[in-house]
Protein backbone atom coordinates (compact mmCIF):
# COMPACT_ATOMS: atom_id res chain seq x y z
CA UNK A 1 0.00 0.00 0.00
CA UNK A 2 1.16 3.38 -0.87
CA UNK A 3 2.34 5.43 2.38
CA UNK A 4 3.88 8.83 3.20
CA UNK A 5 7.45 8.20 4.42
CA UNK A 6 9.98 10.68 6.14
CA UNK A 7 13.68 9.80 7.28
CA UNK A 8 15.03 12.43 9.74
CA UNK A 9 18.62 12.20 11.01
CA UNK A 10 20.65 15.01 13.42
CA UNK A 11 22.56 16.61 11.20
CA UNK A 12 26.12 16.78 11.86
CA UNK A 13 25.60 13.58 14.38
CA UNK A 14 28.85 11.82 13.68
CA UNK A 15 31.35 14.66 14.30
CA UNK A 16 28.92 15.72 17.14
CA UNK A 17 30.04 12.14 18.81
CA UNK A 18 33.36 12.74 18.07
CA UNK A 19 33.44 15.47 20.25
CA UNK A 20 31.65 14.53 22.82
CA UNK A 21 32.84 11.58 25.20
CA UNK A 22 30.33 8.48 25.86
CA UNK A 23 28.31 9.87 28.64
CA UNK A 24 27.61 12.95 27.06
CA UNK A 25 26.77 11.30 23.85
CA UNK A 26 24.48 9.14 26.26
CA UNK A 27 22.78 12.72 27.20
CA UNK A 28 22.89 13.84 23.91
CA UNK A 29 20.87 10.81 22.54
CA UNK A 30 18.33 10.77 25.13
CA UNK A 31 17.38 14.53 25.00
CA UNK A 32 16.32 14.22 20.92
CA UNK A 33 14.34 11.23 22.02
CA UNK A 34 12.41 12.75 24.90
CA UNK A 35 11.59 15.97 22.93
CA UNK A 36 10.33 13.57 19.99
CA UNK A 37 8.45 11.42 21.70
CA UNK A 38 7.15 14.72 24.33
CA UNK A 39 6.32 16.25 20.76
CA UNK A 40 4.27 12.91 19.73
CA UNK A 41 2.36 12.74 22.70
CA UNK A 42 1.68 15.63 22.95
CA UNK A 43 -0.04 15.98 19.32
CA UNK A 44 -0.98 12.62 19.33
CA UNK A 45 -0.93 11.37 16.34
CA UNK A 46 -3.72 9.03 14.76
CA UNK A 47 -2.66 8.40 11.01
CA UNK A 48 1.17 7.87 11.42
CA UNK A 49 3.29 6.12 13.46
CA UNK A 50 6.76 6.49 14.20
CA UNK A 51 10.62 4.63 14.57
CA UNK A 52 13.74 5.94 16.15
CA UNK A 53 16.93 4.28 15.80
CA UNK A 54 19.89 6.45 17.43
CA UNK A 55 20.14 9.74 15.47
CA UNK A 56 16.92 8.80 12.64
CA UNK A 57 13.66 9.56 12.97
CA UNK A 58 11.27 7.06 10.50
CA UNK A 59 7.95 8.19 10.75
CA UNK A 60 5.64 7.17 8.13
CA UNK A 61 1.72 7.24 7.06
CA UNK A 62 -1.02 4.57 7.26
CA UNK A 63 -2.15 5.40 3.74
CA UNK A 64 -1.87 7.76 1.08
CA UNK A 65 -4.31 10.21 2.24
CA UNK A 66 -4.08 14.51 1.95
CA UNK A 67 -4.92 14.18 5.97
CA UNK A 68 -2.72 11.79 6.81
CA UNK A 69 -0.03 13.93 4.52
CA UNK A 70 -1.15 16.64 6.61
CA UNK A 71 -0.52 15.31 9.89
CA UNK A 72 2.78 13.83 8.87
CA UNK A 73 4.65 17.19 8.18
CA UNK A 74 2.95 18.98 11.40
CA UNK A 75 4.44 16.51 13.12
CA UNK A 76 7.76 16.93 11.61
CA UNK A 77 7.70 20.54 11.88
CA UNK A 78 6.97 20.70 15.72
CA UNK A 79 9.94 18.10 16.45
CA UNK A 80 12.46 19.97 14.08
CA UNK A 81 10.83 23.66 15.79
CA UNK A 82 11.23 21.84 19.56
CA UNK A 83 14.41 20.26 18.97
CA UNK A 84 16.44 23.47 17.74
CA UNK A 85 14.67 25.31 20.12
CA UNK A 86 15.18 22.80 23.49
CA UNK A 87 18.47 20.97 22.47
CA UNK A 88 20.03 23.15 19.62
CA UNK A 89 19.55 19.99 16.99
CA UNK A 90 19.09 20.56 13.44
CA UNK A 91 16.93 17.82 11.09
CA UNK A 92 17.47 16.88 8.11
CA UNK A 93 15.06 15.12 6.04
CA UNK A 94 12.99 13.77 3.21
CA UNK A 95 9.55 13.03 2.59
CA UNK A 96 8.81 10.33 -0.34
CA UNK A 97 5.38 8.37 -1.25
CA UNK A 98 5.01 4.67 -2.40
CA UNK A 99 4.89 1.36 -1.15
CA UNK A 100 6.34 0.75 2.64
CA UNK A 101 5.95 -1.97 5.24
CA UNK A 102 7.12 -2.42 8.76
CA UNK A 103 6.92 -5.71 9.38
CA UNK A 104 6.29 -7.40 12.53
CA UNK A 105 9.00 -9.79 13.34
CA UNK A 106 9.89 -12.58 16.76
CA UNK A 107 12.43 -11.29 18.72
CA UNK A 108 14.94 -13.43 20.43
CA UNK A 109 15.92 -12.27 24.09
CA UNK A 110 19.18 -11.11 23.38
CA UNK A 111 18.20 -9.71 19.21
CA UNK A 112 15.59 -7.30 18.38
CA UNK A 113 14.42 -6.74 14.68
CA UNK A 114 13.61 -3.92 13.06
CA UNK A 115 12.18 -5.12 9.86
CA UNK A 116 10.93 -2.17 6.94
CA UNK A 117 10.83 -2.70 3.62
CA UNK A 118 9.35 -0.66 1.03
CA UNK A 119 10.88 1.88 -1.89
CA UNK A 120 9.38 4.97 -0.37
CA UNK A 121 11.83 4.10 2.53
CA UNK A 122 14.35 4.08 -0.03
CA UNK A 123 13.75 6.93 -1.35
CA UNK A 124 13.43 9.27 1.52
CA UNK A 125 17.15 7.75 2.96
CA UNK A 126 18.99 8.07 -0.36
CA UNK A 127 17.14 11.77 -1.02
CA UNK A 128 18.38 12.64 3.08
CA UNK A 129 21.61 11.36 2.36
CA UNK A 130 22.36 13.23 -0.86
CA UNK A 131 21.00 16.40 0.37
CA UNK A 132 23.80 19.49 1.62
CA UNK A 133 21.40 21.70 3.19
CA UNK A 134 19.43 21.62 6.79
CA UNK A 135 15.80 21.03 6.52
CA UNK A 136 12.98 18.21 4.67
CA UNK A 137 13.43 17.51 1.46
CA UNK A 138 10.24 16.49 -0.79
CA UNK A 139 10.30 14.18 -3.89
CA UNK A 140 8.31 15.41 -6.43
CA UNK A 141 5.20 13.08 -5.95
CA UNK A 142 5.02 14.28 -2.70
CA UNK A 143 5.25 17.78 -3.80
CA UNK A 144 2.41 17.15 -6.13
Amino acid sequence: MSKYVAFLDILGFKKKLQQLGQDAAKQYISAFSATAYHEWEQLQPKLVEGYIVSDSFIIYSRDASRAALTELLTIIDQICKKEFSENKILIRGAIAKGEFDRMPAVELSNLSKGLMVGQAYVDAYTMENAAKVAGILLTEEVYS
